[in-house]
């Protein structure tokens, strides 16, 4: 087969255009995310480092969140403790249990841009504040905090978290101010 250097060239072409576009994101007219996404329950391995991915999908891992996707969703990777101790490494994309009792504003509702500034700054200032339990994000004072600064809450709640949602009521702080209906 004989192929003049002309059509070698626009061949190359061709393939790299439906290669690159075979691998973007988003299709066309949809918006691309710079990081993927996972379904409740199943963590989103971002790197092929298996030792991070598998025990934290088993058990109970300290984490540091790298980055903030929404309110409920996390890139992590193993904390200091467990990159020194364990020599783990990697990135998993995590989020908080689905049947979790903790709400947090809905992408497009009212404060959800507030909620995520919040913890983004959060995760900013305390990114080791995190652990993965069985798959799952989980932190025991980013969900006090969150609720204290008036940014989520629990329906019905008679948890230990009770008082902490009660005084953030009461002072009217964060969207129990700016968004009416917040907590009903």
């Amino acid at each position: 087969m004989n192929i003049t250097p002309k059509a070698r060239v626009a061949i190359v072409v061709a393939l790299a255009t439906v290669l690159l576009t075979g691998c973007s994101a988003a299709a066309p007219g949809t918006e691309a995310t710079s990081a993927p996404t996972a379904t409740a329950g199943q963590p989103t391995p971002n790197s092929a480092h298996g030792d991070f991915t598998d025990r934290a999908t088993k058990g109970q891992i300290g984490a540091t969140v790298i980055k903030v996707l929404t309110p409920r969703s996390f890139v992590v990777g193993p904390n200091a403790f467990e990159q020194k101790q364990n020599k783990l490494s990697g990135e998993l994309t995590v989020q908080i249990r689905a049947d979790s009792d903790l709400v947090t504003p809905a992408q497009g509702a009212c404060g959800y841009d507030e909620t995520l500034a919040f913890v983004t700054q959060y995760f900013t200032t305390n990114p080791e504040n995190a652990y993965v339990l069985a798959g799952d994000f989980a932190s025991d004072e980013y969900y006090q905090d969150l609720i204290r600064a008036g940014f989520a809450y629990i329906p019905n709640n008679e948890g230990i978290l009770k008082n902490v949602q009660a005084d953030a009521q009461d002072a009217k702080t964060g969207l129990w101010t700016t968004c009416p209906g917040f907590g009903a």
